[in-house]
């Protein structure tokens, strides 16, 4: 990444306030990057790179705030603040995409057939991957980052990154490069929605962190007729009074009963759920409810905790544990990357004139060694392929594979 001087000179820096769970070490400060990579066959690597400075420098143009760095101004703001260009400049536009000064060369030996794990110690290390907010404040660094790199097998790699304290929720990392969509500006309304009452809460759950034990990931299609199946069973029985179930109902269901989870942590997207929200609203406008396992029992259960609108929260079940109960509670979490703004439809230049990549495998970047409690992530896998990556110890892996409605896996030799 280019290293650029920072300019903090009012005339020509915009600073806008984080929220103040954005601004706290306890939450979103301290969150590791949102990242994800996607491979690519066969396409041209200098095209590629060209295609993505374009693509970057349209959609940053438009929204500076991507270009943006974390400061604290105390006479400004108590918060943290972004300061972002008030006009984006070519040098900002480098400063965004990732070069060989980055370790992009040490990602030449992964592909689709490398172990995730090694991918991710890999990315790890390349710093192609954004640090957490804490390490981004007042620092000569961007708070996202785009990377093109020449990967093994003949395979191209896009890893795109952004720290989670300033992270768009709706509008995933990569559909920042989504060939599809127009340039419009994001804009971020953070002073007209009073988000005290969603704030995320987090369990520290000692049995879970302490003792996890050897733990793993895998990651499989959705088994769609199995969905279809089950949505026209719901449906039938009228279950739970709702009009409908979803995917993601289904999924958040079957996996928090699968790994048995006294407490599940159910991320979810408060854009267009509370009043003056809209899909245009950059920052962190999410919001954690807690189940427990009566409350998540039925995918009926969490459409319900759903419907009712603000205050979200569980539908009937017990109370959550207290203090001492919680340490000994098995905690789970579950969200969902599958944004209905992002097809997995990106395509790359390649040699042959006219010719086009599409994507060979979208994955979501959740480093093995971050994982506390059992977890999953629903997202995109490729163009008309949702899948889901889930983690914890071998039991519950093997409890997912069979209770989930779940396919093949994504890749035998990346989830072994």
């Amino acid at each position: 990444m280019s290293k650029i001087k920072p300019n903090d000179d009012d005339t020509e820096t915009v600073f806008e306030p984080l929220l103040e769970t954005e601004s706290s070490l306890y939450v979103f400060l301290a969150e590791p990057a949102i990242t994800t990579i996607t491979f690519f066959k066969d396409a041209d690597v200098e095209k590629s790179r060209k295609w993505l400075r374009e693509r970057v420098s349209a959609i940053c143009r438009a929204n500076p705030w991507l270009a943006g760095r974390l400061v604290r101004k105390k006479n400004l703001h108590k918060n943290v603040l972004l300061a972002l260009p008030k006009q984006v400049q070519d040098q900002d536009i480098d400063a965004l995409l990732g070069s060989d000064n980055d370790g992009v060369k040490s990602l030449e030996d992964i592909s689709t057939e490398t172990p995730y794990s090694t991918v991710c110690a890999k990315l790890s290390k390349s710093n192609t991957v954004v640090g957490p907010g804490y390490k981004l404040v007042g620092k000569d660094k961007r708070i996202a980052m785009f990377t093109l790199a020449k990967a093994a097998d003949g395979q191209v790699a896009l890893i795109v990154s952004m720290t989670h304290a300033v992270w768009l929720m709706d509008i995933p990392t990569t559909r920042c490069v989504d060939d599809h969509d127009s340039f419009s500006a994001v804009y971020s309304r953070r002073d007209k929605v009073g988000l005290d009452s969603y704030a995320h809460m987090f369990l520290v759950n000692n049995k879970s962190m302490v003792f996890r034990g050897n733990v793993t990931l895998d990651a499989r299609y959705i088994d769609e007729e199995k969905i279809r199946k089950w949505k026209e069973r719901e449906a039938g029985n009228n279950s739970g009074n709702v009009d409908y179930i979803s995917t993601n109902d289904i999924l958040t269901s079957t996996f928090a009963q699968s790994v048995g989870a006294d407490v599940l942590l159910m991320a979810i997207n408060l854009r267009n759920r509370v009043e003056n929200t809209c899909s245009n609203d950059a920052g962190n406008y999410s919001l954690v409810v807690l189940h427990d396992s009566q409350s998540s029992k039925r995918p009926s259960d969490i459409r319900s905790s759903l419907n009712s609108g603000p205050p979200f929260k569980r539908k009937g079940g017990s109370s959550l544990p207290g203090f001492l109960s919680t340490v000994k509670a098995q905690c789970s979490l579950i969200t969902n990357w599958a944004f209905s703004t992002f097809n997995a439809d990106i395509e790359l230049p390649t040699c042959s004139e006219g010719a086009v990549s599409p994507i060979e495998l979208h994955l979501p970047v959740y480093y093995p060694k971050s994982i506390a409690f059992p977890i999953s992530i629903i997202f995109k896998a490729k163009a008309g392929r949702l899948g889901m990556i889930y983690g914890g110890r071998p039991k519950v892996i093997n409890a997912v594979k069979a209770n989930a409605p779940l396919k093949d896996q994504i890749s035998s030799n990346m989830f072994r």
